[in-house]
């Protein structure tokens, strides 16, 4: 290839182009970022403004109506003033938002700010997809374009997202931030059942695994009730306990609650419940066994881990008869 060939392909786009697409880009992280960030928050704002569930949920129904609203103008508005001059709105809008909603000393005003807020990420986003449809070359849009998609796929996998499951009976609001992406691998390895299993794998399953919040003494299921998912404890200790007995076994961090054997049983047998402030992950049967289909790796490590798992309780069985004789 030419010189002049390397030369055009190495500077597709210059380096005042490149800055301002750069900065773009970091501007949506940030108002996207603000748009997923309260969704986390919002039990923290029902208890320092006094206000109810119903009513806090307005902070994100009134930002979303906002975007629905603003959005469809930018395009009328970005013909009409120069790409600076929107930039500078933008920003103005949610820098003056989010001033509003630190110093609002009523919901009311907070509810305000995020309108505010909501007006200035309204403009930004179409902002940058306009600007990198003007300034890349059409054969680099797809790069570039996939560059401005990962930025809010980032903020999503890391953990900002309310996308967990629901709390249940006994469990709490303020236990802490739902276990992001990043919180759900580290989750995963630790596990002695994935030991042996690739890191492609430990991502797909945390991606599909449900993070739980479980407070002292909540419940994840109840004897006799269909099982259709499978526990992985983060933290804390869950136990296990029949109907009228005491508890059969208790399972930490790392470790699978009850065991694999219960992939093979329609019901629980027992009461599955949290002996401390618990954070569990839960996977569908569906899901596992589709991973297991998907890698090879993942399989033969459920298939060690049981099969290990195995020996200790032939071990431990042949211990119990050797004291009872």
């Amino acid at each position: 290839m030419s010189e002049t060939g390397r030369t055009t392909r190495q500077h597709w786009l210059s380096p005042r182009d490149k800055s301002v697409i750069t900065i773009l880009l970091v501007a949506a992280f940030v108002v996207i970022l603000n748009e997923t960030a309260l969704n986390v928050a919002l039990n923290s704002v029902m208890d320092d403004l006094g206000v109810d569930e119903r009513t806090v949920q307005w902070l994100t129904t009134a930002f979303m109506l906002t975007m629905a609203v603003v959005i469809p103008i930018t395009g009328w508005l970005l013909e009409r003033i120069p790409t600076r001059t929107a930039f500078i709105l933008a920003m103005s809008l949610f820098t003056a938002g989010t001033m509003g909603c630190a110093i609002a000393p009523a919901f009311p005003l907070v509810l305000a700010g995020r309108v505010v807020q909501a007006g200035g990420t309204a403009i930004m986003l179409p902002l940058l997809m306009t600007t990198i449809m003007q300034l890349v070359p059409p054969a680099h849009r797809g790069a570039v374009m996939g560059h401005a998609r990962a930025v809010s796929r980032m903020i999503d996998e890391l953990g900002f997202d309310a996308a967990f499951a629901p709390p249940g009976p006994g469990e709490p609001a303020d236990l802490g931030r739902p276990p992001g992406l990043v919180d759900r691998m580290l989750m995963l390895t630790d596990a002695p059942l994935l030991a042996r299993a690739g890191i492609q794998a430990v991502a797909v399953l945390a991606r599909l695994g449900r993070p739980r919040l479980i407070r002292q003494g909540g419940l994840l299921h109840k004897q006799g009730e269909a099982r259709t998912s499978l526990c992985l404890v983060g933290q804390g200790e869950l136990q296990l306990a029949r109907e009228g007995e005491p508890a059969v076994g208790r399972f930490g961090p790392g470790s699978v609650a009850g065991s694999l054997g219960m992939l093979a049983r329609p019901r629980h047998d027992a009461t599955l419940s949290a002996a401390t402030d618990a954070v569990v992950l839960e996977l569908d049967d569906d899901d596992f066994f589709e991973a297991m289909d998907d890698h090879f790796d993942l399989a033969r490590a459920v298939f060690a881990y049981m099969a290990k798992e195995r020996g200790r309780l032939m071990e431990l069985i042949a211990r119990r008869r050797a004291l009872s004789s």
